[in-house]
């Protein structure tokens, strides 16, 4: 093709297309994702976006880093994101493919910040792109601690996910919609017997 013919963005993928003509949009979800930092207004995707940005921990450097830029407009982008109306708390902080301490402090952050938030504004999952179970254990530390926080976090009343290779389920954030309790009830028909999902974004 010539790329004067191209029409880009007809098909983003994902089934976008698909979802948006069944109505899930995202709207009335509230959720966290916990990524490397961005900046919140800095991509034609998702400026105009209900971002509400963390940055964590707060002394860090603000350092742009590319891949918390892809994972939010596949959230909420204008164009290509699955769940354009939710409401995103997103948690900038350093991922360390070796140490997996930074993924504990920013599960635990996540869980202390959504006490301080009324019942109507609270975060009813919390996702990331890496996993704390699908690892080299012989050249990874802390992910002792990375699991019992996620513990702590399913026990706070959040849904948890990791991104993996081998995913039990996948899923668009556009399923919850309708609320938690649908997304609840897929996950039971699935057979899913874990205390976090792993799935992909």
């Amino acid at each position: 093709f010539k790329d004067e013919e191209i029409i880009w963005g007809a098909d983003p993928g994902l089934g976008i297309d698909v979802l948006k003509k069944l109505g899930y949009t995202g709207k009335g979800a509230i959720i966290a994702y916990a990524d490397g930092k961005i900046n919140p207004k800095g991509s034609e995707q998702f400026k105009n976006a209900d971002i509400v940005y963390h940055k964590f921990p707060l002394n860090s450097l603000d350092t742009d880093e590319w891949h918390g830029y892809s994972v939010v407009s596949l959230i909420l982008g204008k164009d290509i994101g699955t769940a354009p109306d939710v409401k995103l708390h997103y948690f900038g902080y350093m991922p360390d493919s070796n140490d997996y301490q930074p993924v504990a402090d920013v599960i635990r952050e996540v869980i202390r910040f959504n006490e301080t938030l009324p019942e109507d504004e609270k975060i009813s999952m919390l996702g990331f792109s890496n996993n704390v179970y699908g690892i080299d254990e012989t050249h990874t530390i802390n992910y002792q601690d990375a699991r019992l926080a996620a513990e702590e976090c399913r026990k706070a009343g959040i849904m948890i996910f990791f991104c993996g290779e081998n995913s039990a389920l996948y899923y668009n954030f556009a399923t919850l919609k309708k609320g938690t309790q649908e997304f609840i009830t897929l996950t039971q028909d699935k057979n899913i017997e874990k205390p976090f999902i792993d799935g992909s974004v």
